[in-house]
């Protein structure tokens, strides 16, 4: 009947719209799970970034802190280098006058020949015919032994050179001298004595006469005398 057919219809389309809502229902499930699994992975992943976030930030923290650290010791290093190059210039600079000729003791005297191999002192400048200089070149194990230049000048009241003779040149330096020496020095403690006679044209006056001691340029003592 017309009836049975109709509802014989209506079961086929409710078991079909049945079936459609399941397989749909199967399907939105499947896309959830996939959601789901999206977003597990994703937050996975978000995880793992924010702990190499974490990790790369501790790296550039102890980065920062082991340059800032490296900094420090080179600016120690470099202010321990200046001040070992300040040290090193002034041990070479004592080095370099320590391994240069000293004399001590130096004395000059007026004096008065009286006999052939005996002198007098005075003060008094007309009695005045020579000045006796005398020194001591003393032991230095950084000198060389052998013969050294000694130049010994005097000058008198008027700024002149006593008994001038001769000028030695040091490269653009020179000395004129009264006297040159050549002493043997054998690293032992060297007495040094000389006489220097007057000017035959310029005898000893009253005044004070300067007298120095070089060693070639290098000035090693001085002293005075003064004749009345």
């Amino acid at each position: 009947s017309t009836l049975d057919r109709s509802s014989a219809a209506s079961d086929v389309y409710k078991r079909q719209t049945l079936e459609v809502t399941a397989n749909l229902l199967t399907h939105y499930k499947s896309k959830v799970q996939l959601l789901k699994e999206e977003k597990a992975r994703i937050l996975n992943l978000v995880n793992s970034l924010e702990t190499q976030n974490k990790t790369l930030q501790t790296e550039v923290t102890q980065s920062k802190q082991q340059l800032s650290s490296i900094k420090v010791k080179a600016n120690t290093l470099k202010e321990t280098n200046v001040n070992l190059k300040k040290r090193n210039e002034t041990l070479n600079q004592h080095i370099i006058k320590a391994s240069q000729m000293q004399i001590t003791m130096l004395d000059a005297k007026a004096v008065k020949r009286v006999g052939k191999n005996k002198v007098v002192t005075t003060d008094k400048a007309k009695r005045t015919n020579k000045l006796l200089v005398e020194f001591v070149i003393p032991k230095n194990d950084l000198i060389t032994k052998g013969k050294k230049d000694i130049y010994i000048q005097i000058v008198n009241p008027n700024n002149n050179v006593v008994s001038k003779k001769d000028e030695a040149k040091f490269g653009k330096q020179s000395l004129i001298y009264s006297k040159k020496l050549d002493v043997n020095f054998n690293n032992k403690d060297l007495a040094v004595s000389t006489f220097i006679d007057a000017d035959k044209d310029e005898p000893f006056k009253q005044g004070v006469y300067f007298v120095n001691v070089f060693n070639k340029e290098n000035r090693l003592a001085s002293t005075s005398i003064l004749l009345d």
